[in-house]
């Protein structure tokens, strides 16, 4: 990459051009990220393949890229993606535990939304509690938030004295 019109104050125009374009092949191994819909993620590996590295001018690689593929074009079924790593040298052995983990991820995922989507009822429920405790017991909601405080300072006092916190 070169650039042109080093005048900083503006009075030259700034251009910026490239120059060769170096497209390298990486291998494929197991991943980590569970958006997949079955089976093991994959990713790209850190080393690529130096014999197929593929160098080209900018304006050649422009006309030879092709069109730009949609999100269907890129979708890729479990199978496809356990042969792909097969063929990268994962072995079945990696590609189960990989599923195992992601399976695990995923219904964490599936846990999580699933209370997001109550969270505003949680919410609503705990403060109506707290309001009618104060009511009940004649608290103002300053002398709750004193306790609330004492109570935290207290927890504290204790984590520091025992090196430690307990619930």
């Amino acid at each position: 990459m070169s650039t042109n019109g080093a005048a900083l104050n503006g009075t030259q125009p700034r251009k910026v051009s490239f120059g060769v374009v170096e497209i390298r092949k990486h291998f494929v191994t197991v991943g980590d990220n569970p958006a997949c819909l079955s089976g093991a993620p994959i990713t790209l590996g850190w080393t690529h393949d130096e014999s197929s590295v593929l160098r080209l001018l900018m304006d050649e690689y422009e006309e030879q890229k092709g069109p730009k593929r949609t999100g269907r074009e890129l979708f890729l079924d479990r199978e496809t993606r356990d042969s792909i790593l097969i063929g990268n040298g994962v072995t079945r052995a990696e590609i189960n535990e990989a599923t195992r983990r992601a399976n695990i991820d995923r219904q964490g995922r599936r846990d999580t939304f699933q209370s997001l989507k109550f969270g505003k009822v949680h919410e609503g429920i705990e403060s109506f509690g707290r309001k009618f405790k104060r009511v009940i017991t004649f608290t103002s909601k300053e002398a709750e938030l004193e306790k609330l405080w004492a109570d935290a300072e207290k927890k504290a006092l204790q984590c520091s004295l025992h090196g430690h916190c307990s619930p």
